[in-house]
């Protein structure tokens, strides 16, 4: 009997409790409120995360720049020496001396304090032509002109000594293009060997 009475009552007292409809305007008005300032927060913290990862990530580069330089100067060196070969062979200026011997070459070319050398790296089917003194980076170097014994292709490689850099950048072949220019760059018995073709 005490549960039909206790259901009754549960009846009667919701039957008796109502909003009013100002009651249910203002519910509503601060349900908007409140979804405004979820939205207005949200974008905030899109902005927040947005400005966190550029600032971490320029942190990230600075430190990069900072910690490990020789990555950045490689890079620098590398274009600075192809863009110089380049333009060297570009150029095209006659051999001061035409042989195909290295040793009749390093005979006249007299003023290096180096022995040119017939790369390894070289294909078999360059024949050297001749040399002349030119300068990598303002060092005093051998520019050996050669030709493609099967296409006529003129090559030029040029051979400088090395330097504690050049064995830095230079430990693997580097490859580059430089005004439709190939430029490959490598180190070969203590020198920086360039080719351009």
């Amino acid at each position: 009997m005490e549960t039909k009475n206790l259901k009754s009552a549960i009846k009667v007292h919701f039957s008796e409790v109502f909003l009013s409809s100002d009651k249910i305007n203002t519910l509503l008005e601060n349900q908007e409120c409140i979804l405004s300032d979820i939205e207005k927060n949200t974008k905030k913290n899109s902005i927040t995360k947005r400005h966190f990862f550029m600032i971490t990530f320029a942190a990230a580069i600075l430190i990069g720049v900072i910690l490990y330089p020789p990555f950045f100067y490689q890079n620098d060196l590398t274009h600075q020496i192809a863009t110089e070969v380049a333009y060297n062979h570009h150029k095209l200026k006659d051999p001061e001396i035409f042989s195909n011997s290295y040793s009749a070459v390093q005979g006249k070319l007299h003023r290096l304090d180096f022995t040119i050398i017939p790369s390894k790296l070289l294909s078999p089917a360059l024949i050297l032509i001749g040399g002349r003194y030119c300068s990598i980076k303002g060092v005093l170097a051998a520019q050996l002109r050669y030709r493609h014994s099967d296409t006529g292709k003129t090559f030029t490689v040029y051979q400088a000594p090395s330097t504690k850099d050049y064995k830095t950048t230079f430990k693997n072949l580097q490859e580059t293009q430089i005004d439709g220019i190939t430029v490959k760059i490598w180190q070969e018995k203590g020198l920086l060997v360039a080719e351009a073709n």
